[in-house]
């Protein structure tokens, strides 16, 4: 029902309270196994950290602080900005029902940037707020042209991430596979797990998939080697999630001087647009980040 790690520290004279850090990877909204985990567990930490907003664990942490007198703390990583919470009727109630009052009974909170911090404080959030960004203050300024020409003549876009229906894989090759003659040179790589085998079995037996197979591959998980060398070799990321709290595989090609296309709902569709395309999760909006890309705007 998920992972587990713990983290043992030995002491001497110092008197270190053990905080445990709960990660749970799951397609389900709700994992019975994290319930009994903490009730079981209950007596070897003091504090609960929980990263994310959307599913019912951080609502099971919160009832389960409060009954159990535990600290609570809140990593939103941008899954709290108005224009997240505001997607939908649905979700938009769900904050203002259960999540606001999640948020509103943590201990602290912990944010990235202003920007979300205002935002939650907008949303009628009175918990204290701190604010750790994720080190894009001081992102090194990189020459993106010269890299751009320090590259192989390979002509290859990536997408590393899961394969997943979030992510949006398909839409990504049915964007792909419609691109102008003209761009038929070009490669796309997806590198990352299968999460959702279903899925994978459409893309590969899709029309879009089949008729551009010769240009179009899956890696499977790659080390960190094999990641460098991709990343070495592209000329583009694509990251075409619903949304991001962060993207690490963006930070990973912006570090290797590679542009982006990154999700309008992301903390990266405020950054730098002069190396980064933000898209909306749908195919012809990847379409149209892709010729972008191409025409030499970014």
């Amino acid at each position: 029902s998920g992972i587990r790690d713990r983290f043992d520290v030995e002491t001497s004279e110092l008197d270190i309270t053990l905080v445990r850090h709960f990660k749970y990877f799951t397609k389900f909204k709700l994992s019975l196994g994290l319930i009994l985990l903490l009730i079981n567990s209950r007596n070897t930490f003091d504090i609960l950290h929980c990263n994310g907003i959307w599913n019912f664990i951080s609502l099971v942490t919160a009832i389960f602080c409060r009954i159990f007198n535990k600290k609570f703390v809140i990593s939103t990583r941008g899954m709290a900005s108005i224009l997240s919470v505001s997607r939908s009727r649905s979700r938009l109630n769900y904050f203002r029902f259960i999540q606001r009052r999640i948020l509103n009974s943590a201990d602290f909170i912990h944010v990235t940037s202003e920007l979300e911090k205002q935002d939650l404080v907008n949303l009628s959030i009175e918990t204290r707020i701190v604010i750790s960004p994720n080190g894009l203050d001081s992102f090194p300024s990189i020459d993106f042209y010269q890299a751009q020409k320090a590259k192989s003549n390979e002509n290859i876009i990536v997408f590393v991430g899961r394969i997943c229906k979030f992510k949006n894989v398909d839409k990504l090759i049915t964007a792909f596979s419609s691109l102008p003659a003209v761009y038929s040179c070009w490669k796309l790589v997806v590198a990352g797990p299968v999460e959702d085998e279903h899925l994978y079995k459409e893309i590969i037996e899709s029309s879009e998939f089949l008729r551009e197979s010769h240009r179009i591959s899956f890696t499977g998980n790659l080390d960190h080697h094999e990641l460098s060398m991709l990343y070495s070799k592209a000329s583009l990321l694509v990251c075409c999630s619903d949304s991001e709290n962060f993207g690490l595989s963006i930070v990973e090609a912006l570090s290797f001087g590679v542009p982006a296309i990154c999700p309008n709902l992301s903390i990266w569709s405020d950054y730098n647009k002069a190396v980064l395309i933000p898209v909306d999760p749908d195919t012809e909006s990847i379409k149209k980040g892709l010729m972008t890309f191409f025409s030499g705007s970014i």
